[in-house]
């Protein structure tokens, strides 16, 4: 929020929590939709390609390229670091997974 402000600008407390609020329900609305596909499909796991599915299918298609490249740099970088087997399932839910993905994806816009 700070990039898109002027130097001497202040953002209030309350601004920034009605933001967060913001993201965090984009974020449930968006898996809520990918996790129907997956139930529709059979499958217990959310991947990165379930959520822009979601996204194109509610009306965000402005924000698949992007996030395409995003997702692309996410697999590169995971395929270079050795992350332990079972994360996503012993250690951290899906959803939280996709909450700190969609968080730093969205800060970086």
């Amino acid at each position: 929020m700070k990039k898109a402000i002027p130097a001497n600008g202040k953002i209030a407390k309350d601004a920034k929590e009605t933001v967060q609020e913001c993201v965090s329900e984009f974020i449930s609305f968006i898996t809520s939709e990918a996790s129907d596909k997956c139930q529709r499909e059979k499958r217990k796991t959310i991947n990165g390609d379930d959520l822009l599915w979601a996204m194109a299918t509610l009306g965000f298609e402005d924000y698949i390229e992007p996030l395409k490249v995003y997702l692309q740099k996410y697999r590169e970088m995971e395929e270079a670091v050795q992350v332990p087997k079972g994360w996503a399932n012993k250690q951290h839910t899906i959803k939280e997974w996709v909450i700190c993905n969609l968080r730093i994806f969205l800060l970086a816009m």
